[in-house]
């Protein structure tokens, strides 16, 4: 591809549908972790909780995040 126009609306029309599906993958998702907290996926669940079928494993994550006082802070 040559022409600079045509590349930039590839990209942005690339960007676009990269959007459109991280939207669909978060309701999914979402579906999932629901079924998960009501215990629909007990059966596909392994010893460490992680869901297991066919080809797919899904691992929980939980982010940690830490805040530090200023005493703390001033330690440093």
């Amino acid at each position: 591809m040559t022409n600079p126009n045509l590349l930039l609306g590839a990209i942005a029309s690339t960007k676009a549908e990269i959007k459109r599906h991280e939207e669909a993958l978060q309701v999914l998702m979402d579906d999932l972790a629901l079924m998960y907290a009501t215990g629909e996926l007990d059966d596909l669940k392994d010893d460490e909780g992680n869901l297991v079928s066919n080809a797919v494993k899904v691992s929980r994550c939980v982010r940690t995040s830490w805040h530090y006082s200023n005493a703390v802070k001033e330690l440093q």
